[in-house]
């Protein structure tokens, strides 16, 4: 049984005081959206905050998620139904983290400043009836103050395999989920006179993707190559032999009014 689920997705903003006052600024713009398919996730958050003048402050966040999960049967003339294997797949991450800092110098000062946060998660399992398998997750967390940026995470976007034991003939159950989220957040505590102008923007772009990488080898409990087999689903016709393909890159609003045969898409997006 296949199941797709693209949401939550939210965005939210905060402003003091709210829009202009006198020769006070304080704008945010947050924007999420998530598009699942079969054996694919497609995630993007952005989130800016700008401050102009005295006593001002700006936050807005977004966040994205999506899960997938399909079974799927190996098969090959070159093996028995029953027979064991052993097989190596691969799980692809592809995106990136982002932020940017425009302000004066702000070297020491606490009532001026530029924030953000941007942060991917996203991971895989594949077992078989009996829960045995692989499992899998990967994240990154980007912060920024001021314009310098540090990351931390125990995984890069890219492609990782791993090998596991098979049988035949048994089904296999694969789920893949991510979440992305970016908040950025700005601060003019100076006096009303001063018109410094503050913004931070935030971003996680994983428009492509969090996905199936395919199986990239195959073999018999003798260590003998199989090239000759399928992994189909029965439920979603797909090939899990195959890795995912995302469509060609478009631009985000692209995806969003041209969902007709990509799946499940969210989408939230606000500004103050």
């Amino acid at each position: 049984m296949s199941s797709q689920n693209a949401s939550p997705v939210w965005a939210s903003n905060s402003n003091y005081p709210s829009g202009v006052t006198g020769s006070s600024l304080a704008y945010t713009y947050a924007d999420a959206w998530s598009l699942v398919q079969t054996a694919g996730i497609h995630l993007n958050t952005w989130s800016s905050s700008t401050v102009s003048g005295g006593d001002t402050y700006s936050y807005s966040e977004a966040y994205a998620s999506g899960s997938f999960s399909d079974q799927f049967a190996l098969s090959s003339p070159s093996a028995a139904a029953g027979s064991s294997g052993f097989a190596t797949v691969a799980f692809s991450v592809s995106g990136s983290l982002g932020d940017s800092f425009w302000g004066p110098d702000v070297t020491g000062n606490n009532s001026l400043w530029g924030r953000s946060s941007e942060e991917w998660r996203g991971g895989f399992q594949l077992r078989d009836a009996a829960n045995q398998g692989l499992a899998w997750e990967g994240f990154q967390r980007q912060t920024m103050l001021n314009g310098a940026s540090d990351l931390m995470g125990n995984a890069a976007p890219g492609t990782y395999l791993f090998t596991m034991p098979v049988v035949f003939g048994q089904a296999l159950n694969l789920s893949i989920y991510g979440t992305v989220q970016a908040n950025s957040s700005t601060n003019n505590s100076y006096g009303q006179t001063n018109l410094s102008a503050v913004d931070a923007m935030g971003q996680a772009s994983f428009g492509h993707t969090i996905a199936w990488g395919g199986i990239v080898d195959l073999r018999d409990a003798n260590g003998v190559a199989i090239t000759d087999f399928n992994a189909l689903s029965a439920d979603t016709g797909f090939n899990y032999a195959n890795a995912y393909v995302a469509p060609v890159p478009v631009p985000a609003a692209a995806w969003l009014f041209g969902s007709g045969l990509l799946g499940l898409i969210g989408i939230a997006r606000k500004k103050k």
